[in-house]
């Protein structure tokens, strides 16, 4: 097997379960009982989320309630996506 860019030999089983995740997922741990393959962290997704905000020209809404838009106005709040 090949796992980042150095040939090493492993056996049978653990070929096949490189082979299936992928040898790019996967890194070389050396330690006190020798070299093991272990998979990399996956990387965790940003959070997404929708808020007002003040801006130039967004909504107006019927007493403050997100639910009921009036329309658009200058001065109103639109929505707008945040990542965390």
């Amino acid at each position: 097997m090949i796992i980042q860019g150095k040939q090493y030999e492993v056996l049978l089983k653990k070929k096949l379960e490189i082979m299936r995740h992928g040898e790019e997922n996967y890194t070389v741990k050396t330690g006190e009982l020798g070299t093991e393959f272990v998979l990399k962290p996956k990387p965790k997704p940003k959070t997404r989320y929708s808020v007002l905000q003040k801006a130039g020209k967004g909504y107006s809404f019927e007493q403050g309630d997100t639910h009921w838009p009036n329309g658009i106005v200058e001065g109103g709040e639109p929505w707008l996506i945040e990542y965390e």
